[in-house]
């Protein structure tokens, strides 16, 4: 479908399936049917510095659009071609006369195998079937730039772990077959490793010292990447894309701590990062996360994300910063306290969120025949905090419960609007418990497309 050129050499796309639509559904008995994704394509460039990148198409470009606006990337355009300069190393979507069929372009310094480290399992050149990989404490994986691994990560009880590479993870060799293969248990009330039988991506539980760098993690049967009751986890440069199944998250932390989150691009046909917590380990607090400089894309639900699941003591110490939002289609910023958690020490700051005329209505499918359908453009929640109630199995909400959201700062957001979009995005401040404690709730200093938004009134002192 396109023809690219990078610094003057051809380059070649790789094929990845995403979300064609916004249509889901309570588990079916099986998986979502593929004709509700589409094909996307994954640039993966490796190196320093500005590089020229040249794309010719099939047919006549009459409109391109390079995300994040923020980077301020303005293609010149020829007939069939287009071309660009991409100033730094950055994670970029390019969308030729649309969303469809977009181009994710990653830019990446590009990780050497490591001296001082060696592995436990080396995936050289080529493609790779291994399934489950159950890894161990000190293990080591390294997957070169070429290569790619069918399979899933998994450790349960084990300490200093390392995942790096400028390869791909790819989940394509599993297959979900139960209700709750988002959590991952036959029965969501054990919560014991041995009944893990979803993986995903990458999942560990009880883990300390986890470091994931460089890689692709991409076709995952459900969370891109998740941590349960884990410490001290360090994510870098990495890309979660390719994820157009039920309950597809990105990356998501359950009672986990000590976290830091950069460089990274998400996009996920389910919430795109997520901090939680579920009553199996509601024992031990969600908090102190970093997440900045990373892209995100949301093709059905949430984008930056703490709760509904809030089974802990303490959600708290959690910023995002310098970060873009390139496509949402629920809540872009999300704070919903379902169980009794006390969320507080929240800051999301200096986020750059972009609305598009493509955004396409959120729709519950209700059966195999229903088709989707929707034609008016949709406007996500730019920002939801609430105290909304939710019971499902393992994770349960006591009416004696007391839910509080409180030192909240959302500052510095700048939204940009495409010009067909005539209707300001919501924020919803909803306190429906007269037990729940709302305080020190600000907002301030957000801006569309340059002008000043008056969000006075969703302030709570």
């Amino acid at each position: 479908m396109y023809k690219i050129k990078v610094n003057g050499l051809d380059v070649q796309t790789e094929e990845i399936r995403v979300s064609a639509y916004p249509f889901n559904r309570t588990w079916p008995g099986k998986q979502r049917d593929i004709s509700q994704s589409e094909t996307a394509y994954m640039l993966r460039v490796f190196g320093v510095g500005a590089i020229d990148v040249e794309i010719e198409t099939e047919v006549p470009v009459y409109n391109v659009v390079i995300r994040p606006l923020s980077a301020k990337i303005s293609p010149k355009i020829n007939g069939q071609k287009l071309f660009f300069t991409i100033p730094a190393n950055g994670k970029f979507s390019i969308e030729i006369n649309g969303v469809h069929h977009a181009i994710h372009l990653l830019y990446q310094e590009g990780i050497k195998h490591s001296e001082n480290l060696s592995p436990t399992y080396h995936f050289k050149s080529g493609h790779h079937y291994v399934g489950l990989i159950k890894l161990k404490s000190n293990d080591v994986v390294y997957i070169e730039k070429d290569a790619v691994v069918h399979g899933s990560l998994f450790a349960a009880y084990e300490n200093n772990i390392t995942i790096y590479g400028d390869g791909i993870l790819c989940g394509d060799w599993e297959n979900r077959t139960e209700k709750h293969g988002d959590l991952g248990f036959d029965n969501e009330n054990s919560f014991s490793p041995c009944d893990v039988h979803t993986y995903g991506g990458i999942r560990m539980f009880h883990c300390e010292n986890i470091t994931i760098k460089g890689i692709t993690v991409t076709d995952t049967a459900s969370y891109g990447i998740s941590f349960f009751a884990s410490d001290n986890i360090n994510i870098d440069d990495v890309n979660v894309l390719g994820l157009w199944k039920y309950n597809c998250d990105g990356i998501d932390f359950f009672n986990s701590q000590n976290i830091v989150v950069k460089n990274c691009f998400i996009r996920s046909f389910d919430d795109s990062m997520c901090m939680k917590g579920l009553t199996a380990f509601s024992e031990k607090s969600t908090k102190n996360a970093e997440i900045y400089n990373c892209v995100f894309w949301c093709d059905w639900g949430k984008n930056l994300d703490i709760g509904l699941a809030t089974a802990c003591p303490e959600i708290t110490n959690i910023i995002w910063h310098d970060c873009d939002i390139i496509h949402n289609n629920g809540n872009c910023i999300t704070i919903s306290v379902g169980q009794w958690a006390d969320v507080h020490n929240i800051r999301y700051k200096n986020i750059r969120i972009e609305y598009s005329k493509s955004t396409q209505a959120p729709i519950i499918q209700n059966s195999d025949l229903e088709e989707y359908k929707s034609e008016k453009i949709h406007i996500p929640h730019l920002v939801n905090i609430s105290d909304t109630r939710r019971n499902w199995q393992g994770n349960i909400a006591r009416d004696d419960e007391t839910p509080k959201i409180r030192d909240i700062e959302i500052s510095d957001i700048f939204i940009y609007m495409e010009d067909e979009i005539n209707e300001i995005p919501r924020i919803i401040v909803n306190k429906t418990i007269q037990s729940s404690t709302f305080n020190k709730i600000h907002l301030e200093n957000f801006f569309i497309n340059d002008e000043t938004l008056d969000v006075s009134d969703y302030c709570i002192d």
